[in-house]
């Protein structure tokens, strides 16, 4: 019978604890790892499509399970905007994305943020500005008074339209009136479907002013006031995640590891 040896029983044991510990640590990593919560921002004006798309590729990525986003903007483009509450919409179906805006989200920037599950926004934050712009500017009587003449040859009589030489006809008026009022009506449209709310009543507040973000709270447009830990909070609620990782869209592969590594210890 082999006698019993206490220095060897011990560091087996030794080793077998840092084995366990090492494999629970790994594990907790890949958790982490394979759960977060992405923080999306959309900052400035909205002039390119590029937010929609790294928005919509964000809808693929199994491994993020709900989406902040993050709204600094005045609005921009009919059109980037416009695709951009397109993106929130289709997104916002595969996993939960909670707004919060900042120091405003108005115009086109609020048009898209009608699409999350759920908007937050500080007490003195500008939102809504529901409504929209176009502008022809008509330089036709400072190139006369100045002898600037232009000489324009042209397919048609609207190839021009919008030109700076000359002012817009009444049928031009007419039709850019018809093309705003078509754009209008979706606007309100959309924000009345994206948050539950009667037609008519967008309507009645869309008269392109700003609304400090209490007031558009008590309106409907906002869900509560608070900040980006609120809206935190609630994602993780939505998304049903205890253990993440925030990220952001200028992470590298090699933060969001490393992000993972250091909360692995988090057990």
């Amino acid at each position: 019978m082999k006698k019993f040896n206490l220095k060897r029983t011990i560091k087996l044991s030794a080793l077998v604890i840092i084995g366990i510990f090492i494999l629970a640590y790994v594990v907790n990593c890949s958790i982490y790892y394979n759960n977060r919560i992405e923080v999306f921002e959309v900052e400035g004006v909205i002039d390119t499509f590029e937010m929609a798309e790294n928005l919509t590729e964000l809808g693929y990525d199994s491994n993020v399970k709900g989406i902040i986003l993050k709204v600094n903007s005045p609005g921009g483009g009919v059109y980037a905007s416009k695709e951009l509450e397109k993106a929130v919409e289709k997104v916002n179906k595969k996993k939960p994305i909670v707004c919060i805006i900042e120091e405003y989200g108005a115009s086109g920037a609020y048009y898209a943020a009608s699409a999350a599950s759920y908007i937050y926004a500080y007490e003195n934050s500008a939102v809504l500005a529901i409504g929209v712009l176009a502008v022809w500017v008509d330089y036709s009587g400072y190139n006369e008074e100045k002898g600037i003449a232009y000489w324009v040859w042209k397919s048609s009589d609207k190839k021009d339209m919008g030109a700076p030489w000359r002012p817009p006809t009444e049928e031009e008026k007419e039709m850019l009136q018809s093309q705003i009022d078509l754009i209008f009506e979706e606007f309100i449209q959309t924000v009345a479907e994206n948050r539950g709310m009667d037609v008519e009543t967008v309507r009645n507040n869309a008269d392109g002013m700003v609304y400090l973000a209490r007031d558009a709270t008590v309106l409907g447009y906002i869900d509560d006031i608070g900040s980006f830990k609120d809206a935190l909070e609630k994602t993780k609620e939505l998304s049903k995640v205890n253990k993440y990782i925030l990220t952001y869209q200028e992470d590298t592969s090699w933060d969001i590891l490393k992000k993972s590594l250091i909360k692995g210890f988090d057990f």
